[in-house]
């Protein structure tokens, strides 16, 4: 009987390892199946404090759009009234009148906007503003463009703005962005 216990050990041994094996193998594809979980979720996050980036832009834009100086230099109480075609007169424009101080800077979000620019494309009849907002509490911004293109009546009477929302004001692996574009006439 010595002889016949002897061939069956080490049996226990291999059957714990191959158990062993086989719980760290499915404990390894469920810690990977949730990691993935939190990534996706986390990229969900990130994409909906774009969009809400994207959307202070875009409601910082319209805001001065209708709300500057209702006496400005076309008429239309628009910040982003630029140029009077007609005149040829840069010097009242809200565009220089903002730069040069006399008329207040935009501000949304607690704080004056960042790198405002002005500026004319295809000969003057196209008027574009660029400027960034940076929100420091919620660590978003947006990079907002508003282009007035001439319509039938003066001033112009088409309005697109495009802003460019991002869940970081840094440039980092994680950053997600995402864009709404509104057309007014």
């Amino acid at each position: 009987m010595t002889n016949k216990s002897k061939k069956n050990t080490g049996f226990a041994l291999l059957m714990a390892i191959m158990v062993g094996s086989l719980f760290l193998a499915i404990g390894a594809t469920i810690h990977r199946i949730a990691l993935i979980e939190i990534i996706l979720s986390s990229t969900g996050k990130d994409s909906q404090f774009a969009f809400y980036a994207a959307d202070t832009g875009l409601e910082c834009a319209l805001y001065w759009n209708y709300h500057y100086n209702p006496n400005g230099h076309d008429g239309s109480g628009s910040a982003f009234s630029v140029y009077n075609e007609s005149s040829g007169d840069e010097v009242g424009s809200n565009r220089y009148l903002i730069n040069a101080g006399s008329l207040p800077m935009i501000d949304c979000g607690g704080g004056p906007v960042l790198d405002f620019r002005q500026g004319d494309v295809q000969g003057g009849f196209i008027h574009q503003t660029y400027f960034k907002l940076d929100v420091p509490a919620s660590g978003l911004c947006a990079e907002v463009v508003v282009t007035r293109l001439p319509g039938a009546a003066q001033p112009p009477t088409i309005t697109e703005i495009t802003s460019h929302g991002y869940n970081t004001c840094s440039n980092s692996d994680r950053r997600v962005e995402r864009a709404i574009k509104a057309t007014l006439q």
